[in-house]
């Protein structure tokens, strides 16, 4: 795909008036070609034997790479507002993966097992540079960089959220609970989280290069003029508002603070607690 440097120019010049919130006569519209499961769009994952568990030395970065060349010649079929970027396996559970969860294959997608941790398993929880499922991620990152020459963004897949990775760890149902029976273990499973999710977004800039001044969030083919996170928190959907507050939102707003954009996915529940 040939960059076109004048629709690019105005597509950043629409997303510089959406970031200030001046001179907006419409939102941003941005149109998709084909799903975003991941095996629905990647024949690289043909090998994956469906109902298995994956391990991060079985995916290829380079065995993707046609696909991904694929999907952005498609882009050029579509006008619309806004900049698309690629990224590592899309719907991966690459978070998850790194904190110990199980990644189990399906027909269309691939999805973490929840760990059900006991609380003695995840004193000290982090992820070291050393981490397989970090190495594989930031290895995939390199492959697409090096194979877009510039071509096209690489951006940020989606991330699980805190509540997300703490109910992967401990179990939807099993958290519920422990908000109630043990909220200081919760403040400081939910701090680790925060810890995980800051390192690894820095080892993500660290090899991401700028796009035309700025950088892309993959899924919603958001750009912005400096560093942009997505941030999510989908199981904060079984949290009441007070748990919201005094549990999760001090480390949602530590995580928008260490970066001057971002954007957060909830489910609809969800709307009223932020």
């Amino acid at each position: 795909m040939e960059r076109n440097a004048a629709d690019l120019e105005e597509k950043i010049e629409k997303y510089l008036q959406f970031w200030s919130n001046n001179g907006m006569d419409r939102p941003l519209l941005g149109f998709s070609l084909g799903g975003y499961f991941p095996f629905m769009s990647f024949k690289g994952s043909s090998g994956f034997r469906v109902g298995g568990h994956l391990a991060p030395e079985m995916i290829n970065p380079e065995a993707f790479l046609d696909d991904y060349e694929r999907i952005v010649d498609s882009w050029g079929r579509v006008e619309d507002d806004v900049i698309r970027a690629v990224a590592p396996l899309p719907g991966f559970p690459w978070l998850e993966a790194m904190v110990g969860c199980p990644v189990r294959v399906s027909t269309e997608s691939v999805w973490a097992e929840p760990r059900n941790a006991s609380w003695e398993e995840l004193e000290g929880l982090g992820v070291s540079s050393e981490n397989p499922w970090l190495q594989k991620y930031l290895e995939f990152l390199e492959a697409l960089v090096e194979h877009a020459e510039g071509r096209y963004p690489v951006g940020q897949p989606f991330f699980r959220g805190v509540s997300d990775l703490m109910a992967a760890l401990r179990g939807s149902d099993r958290l519920i609970l422990d908000m109630y029976d043990a909220p200081d273990k919760v403040l400081r499973l939910a701090e680790a989280c925060t810890s995980i999710f800051k390192k690894v977004i820095e080892h993500h800039f660290e090899i991401v290069p700028e796009f035309d001044g700025g950088y892309v969030v993959e899924q919603f083919a958001l750009w912005a003029p400096d560093r942009v996170v997505r941030l999510q928190e989908d199981a904060s959907a079984l949290y009441s508002p007070k748990f919201y507050r005094d549990l999760l939102r001090p480390y949602d707003a530590e995580l928008a603070a260490s970066y001057r954009y971002n954007v957060i996915h909830l489910h609809s529940s969800s709307l009223s607690y932020i």
